[in-house]
């Protein structure tokens, strides 16, 4: 929820609510950081979606074993989760990261032990994109 007004944000809560069961909306997070995250002077586009990012990565962490961003757009086919719980099973030997995609940091499955980690490098450089922080962040 990363709008600034009020009553943007609880126009998309109520929305949330209107759509979603009551099953649905009882396991759904709304995630806001708090202004002071964002510094005293106006930050870049770029800058600000790594704060998210790592509010959202550090909300998430506590919740589930793995991690993975999709584009606002996605429909899931049914068996998708299956699958990638088959996939991960299968892995032998520890693993970080599985990307379902070349480009962004979208459609990255990533353990949730590596995300408290991930959130603090994106804070360390906010100004660097994020897919690039990613990648860096994996490597080392």
């Amino acid at each position: 929820l990363s709008d600034k007004s009020e009553q943007q944000r609880t126009s998309f809560v109520q929305l949330l609510r209107e759509l979603l069961s009551a099953d649905q909306v009882r396991r759904v997070r709304a995630v806001r950081a708090p202004e002071q995250f964002y510094g005293a002077e106006e930050m870049s586009p770029s800058a600000r979606e790594s704060i998210e990012l790592a509010v959202l990565c550090i909300a998430a962490a506590p919740f589930t074993d793995y991690y993975m961003q999709v584009e606002p757009d996605v429909v899931v086919q049914p068996g998708f989760m299956k699958t990638i719980r088959d996939y991960v099973g299968a892995r032998d030997g520890p693993w970080n990261m599985v990307s379902f995609s070349k480009f962004g940091v979208n459609r990255k499955l990533i353990r949730a032990d590596k995300l408290i980690r991930f959130a603090e490098v994106l804070v360390m450089f906010p100004e660097v994109p994020i897919d690039n922080v990613l990648w860096d962040f994996i490597d080392i």
